[in-house]
Formats: C-alpha cells, sequence, structure tokens
C-alpha cells in the first residue's frame, strides 16, 4: 500500500492484511478513524491511522505512538482499550486498533443539550477523575482533556461509561514528579497557566485545572474563557489574560447565560483553578467530591456507571444540586416536595423538562456583555425551520459579524455559510446590513425584518421581549431525562410501599437505516416526536405518576403503581398512536415509524432497579403487539 493510498480507505480494503474497512468515522490534521472489521476474530474495531501529510513530522509519529503505550499501559474502564498497533509495512503508516465506541463525544452532547444536571454532570466527572487518578499514579499527565476529547458511550448492561481519548499529547514521567520543561500543546481554553509557560513544570494539577473548566461547561453550557476567545484574534493576548487568572465569579457569567451555579461552586472552582499548580486541589477524585459537596449533590462511586440520583432532601426545600438538575437551564429553582420532583411531570410545568435532546447546532455568542434595555437582537431560525430556542444575540457590537469563522460574534455552523459572511453595523438610521455575497448593497433592518444566511433565517427583534416569549416556549417544550435518574427511584418507593411497578420499553425498528439515509440526528429527532406522543398517553390514561424516559436510542415509560392491565392498556394506546406515525427528519422529508415494545414488571426477586432493567432489556417474552 503506497503512502498516498491510505488518504481515505474506501469500503473493502484490506489493511495490515488482518482488518477491513467498513467506513471513514471522523478524519483530522494528523489521522483518519475508520470502522473496520477483525478478519481474524471477526470483531468490529476502530482503526486510527497517521495521515500522509503527518508522516514527516518524527514529533507527531512520536506522539502517535506514545497514545498506543499509554493506553496499553494503564488499565481503566475509562480509557479506550488498544488491541493492536504498528507500522503498515507497505505505506509505512503507524496505526492504532482499539475498541469501536457506540455513543457520542461529550462536546457534541453538550452542543446539543447544553447545561446538563448536577447529578449527569458529576457522573461524567467523577468517571473522569477516576482514570485521571490511575494515569497520574502511573506518571502519565493528559495535557489535553476538553469535552471533545471524552467520549460518553454504555458497558452491556445498558449503564453509561466515559471514557478519556486522545493521550496523543499526554507526557510520561517519574510517578510523584512533574513534567520537564515542554513546548506548548493542548486546547488554551482548558488549558493551565503554567502550560502557557515554556518553562513551567506540567504535572498533575494541569488536568485537574482542565476538570474545572471542564465541570463549567457541563454546567454552564459554555466555556469559561469564551468571551476572551471571541474578543482577541490574537493567542498571545488570550495566554496572557489566562495566565492572570480568574477575572470574575463563574457563577456571574454563567448568570449571563441565564444558567444559577450555587454559591459554593465559585470558592471551589477558584481552587481548582489557581494559577500557581501548588495551591490548587491535588486529587481529582477529592476536587469531583468536593464540587459535588458545593453542588448539593453526591459523586458516583468509582465501580457504579448509573446517573447520579439527586439526594433525597430532609424538608421541603429545594437543595442546590437537586434545583439545578430539575429545572431546565436558565429558570429559577422552585421548591418541590421530596420524593416527588423526580417522577412527577403535569403539562407545562418544568419539574423535569430538561433541553430537547436534539436541536439544530446553535450559534454561538460573542462577547458576555448585558445588552441595555430595549436592545436589539438577532433571532435565528435553524436549518429545521425552527427557531433555536434560547438563543437570541444581543446586538453590543458594532460591527457586528456574522458567519462561521472563528472572530465571528455570531457564528452559524453550516457549510453553506462563509468564514465571514456578513455583517452589521450601527448606522444613523438603525442596523445596516452588509453581505461579502453582495459587496457594495446595504440594507436597512428595522424590527422584524427577516434576512437570509445560507439555510438559516435571522430576525432582528427586541432583546427583551424575545426572551420573555423563550421562556414561554420553554415552559411549554417537553424531552426526556435519562432512564437511571428515575427508575432508582421509583423502584425503592415501589419496594418500600409494596406496590406494583411496570416500565414499557419503545425501540425503533431497524435504526441504523435512518442513521444510513439521513444521519444520527434524524435518529434523535423521531425520539423526541415519540417522547412528545407518549407524555399526551400518559396524560389521557390519568397516569400521572408516569415518567418518560431515555435510554440511548430507545425511549421507558415508568409507571409506579402500574398494575399488569393498566401498563398493557396503556402499552396497546401507546403502539397504537406510534406505529405508522411520520416524523419530520430534514427540512424535506418525513418518516413513518415501526416500534417494538416490552413490559416488565417489578418481581419480588428483583434486589436493585438494574436487574428489573437488565431483565427488560434481553426480555421477548414481554412483547406487545398492537391489535
Amino acid at each position: 500500500m503506497k503512502a498516498l493510498a491510505f488518504a481515505r480507505l474506501p469500503p473493502e480494503t484490506l489493511f495490515h492484511g488482518r482488518y477491513r474497512v467498513i467506513r471513514r468515522l471522523k478524519a483530522g490534521g494528523v489521522g483518519a478513524v475508520y470502522e473496520v472489521v477483525d478478519e481474524i476474530t471477526g470483531r468490529r474495531r476502530a482503526l486510527k491511522i497517521m495521515l500522509p501529510a503527518a508522516l514527516e513530522s518524527a514529533d507527531l509519529r512520536a506522539r502517535f505512538a506514545r497514545e498506543a503505550r499509554i493506553t496499553g499501559d494503564v488499565e481503566s474502564d475509562h480509557i479506550v482499550q488498544v488491541f493492536d498497533a504498528g507500522v503498515e509495512a507497505g505505506s509505512g503508516a503507524p496505526f492504532l486498533v482499539m475498541e469501536l465506541l457506540r455513543g457520542e463525544e461529550l462536546g457534541a452532547l453538550c452542543a446539543r443539550r447544553g447545561p446538563l444536571p448536577p447529578a449527569e454532570a458529576l457522573l461524567y466527572l467523577s468517571q473522569i477523575a477516576h482514570a485521571l487518578e490511575k494515569t497520574h499514579a502511573a506518571g502519565v499527565i493528559h495535557r489535553d482533556l476538553k469535552p471533545e476529547n471524552v467520549f460518553v458511550t454504555s458497558r452491556d448492561d445498558g449503564t453509561v461509561c466515559v471514557k478519556i481519548l486522545d493521550f496523543g499529547l499526554a507526557k510520561a514521567v517519574a510517578p510523584g514528579d512533574a513534567a520537564p520543561p515542554t513546548v506548548l500543546m493542548g486546547t488554551p481554553l482548558y488549558m493551565a497557566p503554567e502550560q502557557f509557560r515554556g518553562d513551567g513544570r506540567v504535572g498533575p494539577g494541569a488536568d485537574i485545572y482542565a476538570l474545572a473548566h471542564l465541570a463549567y461547561v457541563l454546567l454552564a453550557g459554555a466555556p469559561y474563557w469564551l468571551a476572551e476567545a471571541k474578543a482577541t484574534s490574537s493567542a498571545f493576548v488570550l495566554f496572557q489574560k489566562i495566565m492572570a487568572g480568574l477575572p470574575e465569579a463563574p457563577s456571574a457569567r454563567a448568570a449571563r447565560r441565564g444558567v444559577r451555579l450555587p454559591p459554593g461552586f465559585d470558592a471551589w472552582f477558584r481552587r481548582a483553578t489557581e494559577v500557581e499548580p501548588a495551591r490548587r486541589l491535588d486529587r481529582a477524585t477529592a476536587a469531583v467530591a468536593e464540587l459535588a459537596e458545593a453542588l448539593g449533590a453526591r459523586a458516583s462511586p468509582p465501580g457504579q456507571a448509573a446517573m447520579a440520583t439527586p439526594p433525597r432532601p430532609a424538608t421541603t426545600a429545594t437543595l442546590p444540586g437537586q434545583a439545578a438538575m430539575a429545572m431546565p437551564s436558565g429558570q429559577a429553582a422552585m421548591a418541590t416536595p421530596p420524593r416527588q420532583a423526580a417522577m412527577a411531570m403535569p403539562p407545562g410545568q418544568a419539574a423535569m423538562a430538561m433541553p430537547p435532546r436534539q436541536r439544530p447546532r446553535a450559534p454561538e455568542a460573542g462577547a458576555a456583555v448585558a445588552p441595555p434595555r430595549g436592545a436589539e437582537a438577532l433571532k435565528v431560525i435553524g436549518a429545521s425551520g425552527r427557531p433555536l430556542l434560547g438563543r437570541c444575540f444581543p446586538l453590543t457590537e458594532s460591527p457586528t459579524r456574522l458567519g462561521r469563522g472563528r472572530g465571528d460574534h455570531v457564528r452559524l455552523e453550516h457549510p453553506d455559510v462563509d468564514e465571514a459572511h456578513a455583517q452589521l453595523r450601527r448606522g444613523a438610521e438603525g442596523w445596516v446590513l452588509e453581505r461579502r455575497d453582495q459587496p457594495g448593497r446595504e440594507v436597512l433592518l428595522k424590527r422584524g425584518d427577516r434576512f437570509l444566511l445560507g439555510p438559516f433565517a435571522l430576525r432582528l427583534v427586541d432583546y427583551d421581549a424575545e426572551l420573555e416569549r423563550d421562556r414561554k416556549r420553554r415552559r411549554r417544550s417537553f424531552s426526556t431525562v435519562p432512564l437511571e435518574l428515575v427508575l432508582g427511584e421509583a423502584f425503592e418507593r415501589a419496594r418500600e410501599g409494596h406496590q406494583p411497578l411496570a416500565v414499557l420499553r419503545f425501540e425503533l425498528e431497524r435504526p441504523e437505516s435512518v442513521t444510513q439515509v439521513h444521519g444520527e440526528a434524524a435518529v434523535f429527532r423521531i425520539l423526541d416526536g415519540m417522547a412528545a406522543l407518549l407524555w399526551r398517553t400518559l396524560r389521557e390514561h390519568d397516569a400521572s405518576e408516569g415518567a418518560v424516559a431515555s435510554h440511548g436510542r430507545q425511549l421507558f415509560l415508568v409507571l409506579p403503581g402500574g398494575g399488569r392491565g393498566e401498563a398493557r392498556a396503556l402499552a396497546r394506546s401507546a403502539l397504537k398512536r406510534l406505529n405508522g406515525q411520520a416524523f419530520r427528519v430534514s427540512p424535506t422529508d418525513e418518516l413513518r415509524v415501526s416500534v417494538r415494545l416490552q413490559v416488565a414488571h417489578l418481581e419480588a426477586a428483583d434486589h436493585s432497579w438494574r436487574e428489573l432493567l437488565a431483565r427488560l432489556l434481553d426480555a421477548r417474552e414481554g412483547e406487545v403487539k398492537e391489535e
């Protein structure tokens, strides 16, 4: 195989005489990742190969080899496994063969869902922390911990498992020592100050610093340094600001995004991101444990992969962590009775509402500046034809740049949008639009006017009025919650009260065919539509205690107190409503779905909710068909 032959491996290519290529998963500047079949074992794996353009760099080749060595030496459920590594004889291309992960990067999950509930964020952070503890004990510093290098997948029993990826920038040192002086490496938004100093000694504190910034992203929905990064095109200026330390409390920045963080988070974040490494929290697991206390929640134990359940309050007062988990981003916390907030979901109430599972990727705001009252703003209508809920961008700078370039104030991530597509400047009579594809033409915009950029429609609106409309839409919106957040609570209540419990599992027929034609996002659009119909079914059957939950690419109805007859009647009603229903999977296409349904009931032999879930995932005798 010649060097250029593997720049893009076509399907059915046999690589290294053993790995049959199925498809390319992703590619970057250094390497590409393919899904392959091991011809010897028949197992599907991920093949990562170094691209021809990077082969001439001895440093890049060394990083590639280092990733194989580090991931092979450190054993952890939360580090991706490497099964084979070497150099392809014909082309000289270094390669790794790793486990094939099903799920999504944490960065994509955050972009899709926005701020996460504290219980879910703590689950991910605690598993990342336990992986860091093992790598640090082995003398390995990751140095590039960020959402894009964390992958959310699941174990065989369906429980959540987080894995750290890409150890190509990792540094192997003697245990207990700091890394020797090194060149600048990593992603600036998550890099510790000592990483910017070429003469610094980078140790485990750099990963703890990044872990703290990762925690802020999960809870607030955007990086802490995002405003500074957008305000300057100079990397040196950004480095200087980061090395000077935090300019303001993280809760203040989150508040401008409509997210409430408890007061204890500020003190924790400052300790974990101290400019001097010696003053930081010294262990990753201890840092996450202290964060859990600050949020009023609890971190998952090392071996537990289930979603962390918020602590049961002793009084009716809402705990900080519980309020943030139960409420959608930007909503004020409200008092909820104990044991009830995790299950009851009356229409219009935000007790279990969370940001929808799949929305068009929202453009990012520019510098975090509080707009004056009565200011104009841009409201973006997504490629799907629907407003991007909760995303309204105040026009606080003139000119305001629009496009998908790094320095743009409003970023619209779509291939039909140019790097610097257009700009708005404030004129004597209002905002003036200038487009790159229409040089010399200027359009005066008034409130309510709309204009197109690629597949997006943008409307000039009153900022305060639009925020109020968004709040009303959010209160009316509905989405699912992770199954583990409600099933454990329902199981415990049913066992203590000697009450029945039914769980209904809904699964799309052949979701892979939807993915192949319309993409992974289409599956989640269908699931969102199915969830809304299931919620309507619950209301029609007066099942006010029921909850609609998600688990991977499946939906569940959890019915506390649901006897066999009630569960079967509700199952048939749901099947009748879902089978054959058309859901929009793109701006132009609709797809009719077929659904399988299984039902499981609490039995005396079930000692935990995981046993009930495992029986349901494996069961076929409980299958219900539409009559």
